[in-house]
């Protein structure tokens, strides 16, 4: 629990830290790979920053896990050894890694990263992992759904086939790099199966736990906050306290488990015939003065995160999420991207309403999501296909609604009259005109912008088969 705060408060925060004065000194806005290319070519040098923070993250993890593998080992042993001498002992056994393993262990972490959150719970292991919107890309394409599931089961089968790299690069130094691969793959032959179901038994467990906890103290608020008003921001507190205790004692159990199943597997975990027992049978001031220490450190810590909670429900933290309402709807209140709906989603005040808008076939700007009307107005046409005119007068009907489709400048002045900020998504498709972009940008003076109303950027979001450049538009 010491690692992951140490790791929660100070290593990630300083690599994030390092991370955005690098994009910010080199005037790089954001890095996606929509402007990979871009940064390789202009910005070789921050690429180059890049993947060796990689290297280094995946150097922490390897001395993080060492070291917990020594310390649960000499925790079973009894063998006497202290924090520092473990830690020292960790970080040896990276420097003293062959080349060839060292390479073949930066790969193993990035290939178990799909499974990175059930077999090794790394906070540093969930700075460098696929972005979720790219995952969720990828499955909307059924093409390529074949090659994903192959990556996927390829990486879960050597991910537990050699479940015991890490433990091996440890204790059997000796071993070459080839010798190694070849005794772990011996090691699980014929138990892929059983060491499949035991870690995913122990995630589900885990996991579980955590949800029922996260749902007990969350109804426990609901109930402080309509009944004890008065006292609900200090129950507050200490819910969300307890809840920290609760995922930090989880995160530990789940990282102790996993990495005696793995010791288990290879052989490293048999208790010592010749057991080395420490007896103390009277506590000297020496003893004493630490242990005081110690409950005063844990002190400051709990009062230093209570401190943080007060701080953050009471909204003083800078980096508050904001609250967008999705297609302008809240729990189904109506139709997505219709005016009623954001007449109604607009009084709960949300930081914005996000909305999308397609081109139509008079090159006139619709509120619409799909490209198809047929699921939510009946007809099976595409918005390309109509004009604008014709899209106005469709009903379109959804979560036991129905209202008219909107033209983009009607969507405008009502959330102008509700006092709404947007975020307007644009739906680009093949069948756009070359001058989409510029009409769009044209007609946005000429709506609530003159008036004072603050629209704050514009998503491009390209379909496939467009040659466009993604790009924020801050207005």
């Amino acid at each position: 629990m010491s690692i992951n705060l140490v790791l929660t408060s100070l290593i990630v925060p300083g690599l994030t830290w390092g991370v955005n004065r690098l994009l910010v000194v080199n005037g790089i806005g954001y890095l996606t790979y929509t402007n990979f290319v871009s940064v390789l070519t202009k910005h070789p040098l921050v690429l180059i920053s890049l993947v060796l923070l990689v290297l280094l993250i995946c150097g922490l993890v390897y001395i993080q896990m060492a070291f917990l593998f020594r310390q649960i080992k000499r925790i079973q042993e009894q063998t006497p050894a202290s924090q520092w001498q473990l830690l020292k002992q960790s970080g040896h056994d990276l420097l003293t890694l062959k080349p060839l393993t060292m390479l073949i262990m930066i790969g193993y972490f990035l290939l178990i990263l799909p499974f990175g959150q059930i077999i090794f719970k790394s906070v540093l292991l969930n700075k460098v992992t696929i972005p979720a919107f790219i995952i969720q890309d990828m499955w909307t394409t059924p093409k390529i759904w074949g090659p994903i599931i192959l990556v996927y089961t390829l990486a879960l089968i050597l991910s537990i086939r050699l479940i015991t790299f890490l433990p091996e690069t440890i204790f059997n130094k000796k071993l070459s790099t080839t010798r190694l691969l070849q005794k772990c793959w011996q090691t699980t032959r014929g138990r892929f199966w059983r060491l499949l179901i035991k870690v995913g038994v122990l995630a589900i467990a885990i996991t579980l736990v955590g949800v029922l906890s996260q749902l007990l103290f969350f109804n426990l608020q609901r109930y402080y906050d309509q009944n004890l008003p008065h006292y609900a921001l200090l129950l507050a507190i200490l819910n969300l306290f307890i809840l920290e205790i609760i995922s930090q004692i989880l995160l530990a159990m789940s990282i102790v488990m996993i990495l005696q199943l793995i010791l288990k597997q290879a052989g490293y975990l048999v208790p010592s015939e010749t057991r080395v027992k420490v007896i103390l049978k009277q506590r000297s001031l020496r003893i004493r003065m630490r242990q005081g220490a110690a409950m005063l450190l844990l002190i400051l810590v709990a009062a230093g995160v209570a401190l943080y909670d007060y701080a953050y429900l009471e909204g003083a933290m800078d980096n508050r999420p904001a609250l967008i309402s999705h297609r302008g709807v809240d729990d189904g209140n109506g139709v997505q991207n219709t005016i009623p709906a954001l007449q109604k989603t607009a009084r709960e005040k949300p930081d914005y309403i996000e909305m999308d808008i397609q081109e139509t076939k008079d090159h006139q700007f619709v509120v619409m999501h799909d490209n198809n009307l047929e699921e939510l107005a009946g007809v099976n046409r595409t918005v390309h296909e109509l004009t604008l005119a014709e899209l106005t007068t469709l009903t379109v009907r959804e979560n036991g609604y129905s209202a008219k489709i909107p033209s983009f400048d009607q969507y405008l002045t009502a959330a102008e009259k509700a006092h709404q900020r947007l975020l307007v998504e644009i739906k680009v498709s093949p069948q756009d005109s070359p001058q989409m972009m510029t009409n769009f940008i044209k007609r946005l003076p000429a709506t609530a912008i003159e008036k004072g109303q603050s629209y704050p950027f514009v998503e491009l979001s390209c379909c496939g088969g467009v040659e466009e450049t993604s790009t924020a538009l801050i207005c």
